[in-house]
């Protein structure tokens, strides 16, 4: 994929962010979380618990790594990434930011909608900004029919 490529996908996606961190033994976790990308900063956003292990896990540690991707329908494309995490401190920015990752994956009237509004407003919950230092894609769908075909073939058990 082209970056402006990449930028549409993580955009239009609705597929989690696998989110790659280090927790305080220095193993690492994997934390898939709904997500919103603001194309004209080229950040990431999501969710958590002040208290989560994601929450204490970038405290301790700046450096993430993420993946979104889907093989659904043999479309076999993704981007993933390395960046710098931090938390959204600015109340206005937060709640801003909350209503619209929720809008992407919460119907408006949902009830989980007020509910994640009031974590973050209550400070229970925080807002968490990942700025990218690299990306890397792919996009499977680019290929000649047949090698795609013999690819996803040889995947399957």
């Amino acid at each position: 994929m082209t970056l402006p490529e990449a930028m549409r996908y993580l955009s239009k996606s609705r597929s989690n962010l696998l989110l790659g961190t280090v927790d305080e033994e220095g193993d690492p976790n994997i934390h898939a979380v709904w997500y919103y990308f603001d194309p004209s900063g080229a950040r990431l956003y999501f969710i958590t618990a002040k208290d989560s292990r994601k929450a204490r896990n970038v405290r301790r540690r700046k450096t993430v790594y993420f993946n979104v991707d889907d093989d659904r329908s043999y479309r076999l494309q993704g981007v993933r990434g390395k960046g710098l995490a931090r938390s959204v401190t600015d109340e206005g920015s937060a709640m801003s930011l909350t209503m619209k990752l929720l809008a992407r994956y919460v119907k408006p009237k949902d009830a989980l909608i007020r509910e994640t509004a009031d974590l973050v407003a209550s400070g229970d919950s925080l807002v968490v900004e990942i700025t990218p230092k690299y990306l890397t894609t792919w996009d499977y769908r680019k290929l000649p029919p047949k090698v795609l075909k013999g690819r996803r073939e040889s995947a399957l058990p």
